[in-house]
């Protein structure tokens, strides 16, 4: 019997280097880094460079960046070590494909999710290995606590995997990868103490609801 793999799971918004090691020791996939400066949840390239001197020993490493300048990503690139860039801002798919050549690099393109019009322009990001889709962006482009409708996404098909972010939390997450199936999950704020501080014991549960077996037959 064919077991279906369990989602990937991102978290994102990490600010040091305890934090990153529970992540990792809990089992994500991914550990996101914020290099935009206007957000609560920002780290320099150099503190990035520092949190890194011990390196996952299973997560990957993204580091997010909005509409960032080629001069920037490359000292991210050299500092940092990246196994993805996630453009987070509004970068076209024609950036998303110079980015991704000249520093070969994975890319994860983010779009924030207003209706079924976004999910077509979401198919134009071919240069993308993950799409991540989010709520629209408010006072931060990202890691606002904002579920969109996930209603939209029933009948969506993408020709590239995608992660699911916004407004997730350990208590919803299982429900909202019934509903949308995808990939991967992102998450930010659904496992923190206070904005922009991690909790180990949330993202511990937040993984445990996403990888957990599927309950017993009856």
């Amino acid at each position: 019997m064919n077991v279906k793999a369990k989602p990937l799971v991102k978290i994102c918004g990490i600010r040091d280097a305890d934090i990153l090691a529970a992540c990792d020791d809990a089992g994500a996939d991914f550990v996101g880094l914020v290099f935009y400066p206007h957000s609560v949840r920002y780290v320099s390239p150099d503190r990035g460079q520092i949190m890194l001197r011990k390196r996952p020993k299973n997560a990957r490493i993204v580091a997010l960046v909005v509409d960032e300048s080629m001069s920037r990503l490359e000292e991210i690139m050299e500092k940092v070590k990246p196994d993805y860039i996630q453009l987070h801002g509004f970068e076209t798919p024609e950036r998303a494909e110079e980015v991704r050549r000249t520093f070969n690099v994975g890319i994860i393109k983010a779009l924030g999710v207003s209706d079924a019009s976004d999910i077509h322009r979401a198919g134009l990001y071919t240069a993308a290995d993950y799409l991540l889709l989010d709520a629209p962006a408010g006072d931060q482009p990202g890691g606002n606590a904002t579920a969109f409708d996930w209603n939209i996404l029933m009948n969506a098909k993408l020709s590239m995997p995608w992660l699911l972010a916004g407004g997730l939390t350990p208590q919803n997450v299982a429900k909202a990868i019934e509903k949308t199936n995808p990939a991967g999950v992102d998450v930010s704020s659904g496992v923190e103490r206070r904005r922009g501080e991690k909790d180990p014991e949330l993202v511990q549960a937040f993984i445990s609801a996403v990888k957990a077996p599927p309950p017993a037959p009856v």
